[in-house]
């Protein structure tokens, strides 16, 4: 049985580990007044040993100087033969803080040079309390419970609050004595979820202007007007003395340590949160119940041992728990219903999303040595945008994790759906060659952790054919004619009776960079009259073909030349260009065809 447990635990003796000598003596210290208040209150067995070790036993020597501070232990304490204060602490004494008794006791010893000395210390409560009745009685408590959603007594200490809510009424609030004490009430209303704050004036009710050590005040709150629901004052307070008797926590349980750990299945996607808390009761039966800021449960899980919340079990709809600060509530069973022990803050951390970006170009598949394909590709296209999320599809369409994604080539917005891990989009099509990368973004928000990602592309121009080179996409100098047919075949023509020289066209359609191979099939044709002309082509700064025609007044002959070239550019190239030198009477050049692809 606990009570006689702890109370044969609670007057054992403790000692030191120092060495013992002939000028000292023994000490033994029973905290009498904790005892007796033990066996007052029915508590589950476990509760004997935590609850010893949760006090400390302070000596001070007669100088003031303490010579021994240790937890409270079965230990005798050996200290040199003299006179001492001998004090017993539990508690941290805070400046507000939910069922935190302080309790403090003190005695004086004679410890001898010979025998056992015994200090008998009896402790009580050092610091004050305030609990809380909603209603007078069982009615006016209904008429709470009808008005609104949430209730609750704000007590304030200074810039500190605590609040007894209508979830946990039975709860108390500990401060420190000597504190002057401020009260509100605050509730969320039915039907419009209005929160309303009223300020609570206690004069009269002999609320204490000073609280003293050992002051429990009992506030009775009350709605006396059924027409004013906002209309809440105190009725009552109750200033009792508190007794260590009666405030023993049952906290003095060890608090389970709780710890979140977000789920990844074997392709690496987050699928849930575990939450597990270690075997803080062994063999009890016990219970923890997770909530997030608004009350909400977002796990609960009992057995005995050690407690394991998986996320692909729940059963509250939270498979995965967002990151933020939770409260774990915990409890134990005693006499077969449960009863809380004390609570913990848990601090759920952000999962580790990954995103990707997936695009290619005509250029993407020439890097990758996959030139066939390269040469297939439309030159002005980013194909297949495609992002990917390390978050299952089940997260992913469960309304309530927030979640949102953003694709961006360069600044424009690339529309779709986030239904999904991996997802695609539409072509992008018309793009300009550019020597500066087009961007690939996707940036995605799980809940509050955003991930990005990003992949540059880029249009370089190629694959490109002209049969023959056309007005739209090339630009002209001298003498021309677009549309010429010569020998059965569409042409550009170049020169022919000008006297401006020479004649060229250009495309501005590329933006190539340095030492990617080129293959550039071209079939032309140059006509050397009474003066020769040298018809070259250039891609960038690299002439790939250029041919003088013969001249002569009796020697005026078409020149065909069909062939491929291949070379490797020597420098970034943005221009394409056909160049006649000389174009006067029947002497020009003539254009069937100019290609550019990608070269192996």
């Amino acid at each position: 049985m606990l009570l006689s447990l702890l109370a044969a635990m609670l007057l054992a003796s403790c000692s030191d580990e120092a060495g013992w000598t002939a000028e000292e003596g023994t000490l033994r210290v029973a905290l009498a007044d904790v005892s007796d208040a033990v066996q007052t209150r029915s508590t589950p067995s476990e509760l004997g040993a935590p609850a010893l070790e949760n006090f400390r036993i302070n000596i001070s020597n007669t100088e003031g100087r303490r010579v021994y501070s240790k937890p409270y232990s079965t230990a005798d304490i050996h200290l040199a033969a003299g006179s001492y204060t001998v004090e017993a602490v539990y508690g941290d004494n805070p400046a507000i803080g939910y069922d935190a008794p302080y309790y403090t006791g003190s005695a004086s010893a004679e410890v001898a040079s010979e025998g056992v000395t015994e200090a008998s210390i009896a402790c009580k409560v050092s610091n004050a309390l305030v609990s809380v009745r909603f209603g007078r009685d069982d009615a006016e408590r209904a008429r709470f419970e009808k008005f609104y959603k949430h209730f609750a007594l704000q007590v304030w200490n200074g810039d500190k609050a605590a609040s007894i809510t209508s979830i946990q009424p039975g709860r108390s609030v500990y401060f420190p004595a000597g504190s002057s004490i401020r009260l509100a009430f605050t509730g969320t209303l039915r039907g419009n979820d209005r929160v309303v704050s009223t300020t609570l004036d206690p004069s009269g009710t002999g609320f204490p202007s000073v609280f003293q050590a050992a002051d429990h005040a009992i506030v009775t709150l009350s709605l006396p007007d059924p027409e004013c629901v906002t209309a809440v004052e105190i009725s009552k307070v109750e200033l009792v003395e508190a007794t260590v008797a009666g405030t023993i926590p049952l906290d003095w349980l060890p608090t389970p340590v709780a710890t979140a750990s977000h789920v990844y299945n074997a392709q690496g996607l987050l699928t849930g949160t575990d939450i597990t808390f270690n075997n803080a009761y062994p063999d009890m039966t016990w219970k923890a119940v997770l909530t997030d800021a608004s009350g909400n449960a977002v796990r609960t899980v009992e057995g005995t041992g050690a407690l394991k919340s998986r996320g692909t079990d729940n059963a509250e709809g939270w498979p995965y728990v967002p990151t933020g600060t939770y409260t774990a509530t915990y409890y134990v069973m005693v006499d077969g219903t449960m009863q809380q022990t004390k609570t913990a803050s848990v601090l759920v951390g952000s999962p580790d999303i990954k995103v990707t970006t997936e695009a290619y170009t005509s250029y993407s598949k020439y890097l990758a040595n996959e030139v066939d394909a390269a040469n297939a590709c439309d030159a002005y296209t980013v194909y297949s945008p495609q992002v990917k999320v390390n978050i299952s599809r089940d997260l992913i369409l469960n309304s309530r994790y927030s979640r949102s994604l953003t694709v961006k080539l360069n600044d424009s917005t690339i529309n779709g759906a986030f239904d999904d891990n991996e997802m695609e989009y539409a072509d992008q099509t018309g793009l300009t060659p550019s020597f500066t990368a087009y961007t690939l973004r996707a940036s995605v928000t799980f809940d509050q952790t955003t991930a990005t990602a990003s992949k540059d592309l880029y249009i370089t121009g190629l694959p490109a054919s002209w049969t023959p080179p056309t007005e739209g996409d090339w630009a002209v100098s001298g003498t021309h004619n677009w549309n010429g047919n010569y020998n059965n075949k569409d042409c550009v023509r170049l020169g022919q009776n000008t006297t401006s020289q020479p004649q060229y066209i250009t495309c501005d359609k590329f933006a190539i960079p340095a030492g990617v191979k080129i293959e550039a099939p071209y079939d032309v044709m140059s006509h050397g009259a009474t003066v020769a002309t040298t018809l070259s082509l250039s891609l960038g700064n690299d002439t790939y073909f250029s041919q003088k025609s013969s001249s002569g007044a009796f020697n005026s002959k078409d020149h065909y030349y069909e062939n491929t070239a291949y070379f490797t550019l020597s420098a970034n190239a943005s221009q394409a260009k056909a160049n006649n030198s000389y174009g006067s009477g029947q002497t020009c050049s003539r254009i069937y065809s100019l290609s550019y692809y990608y070269g192996k």
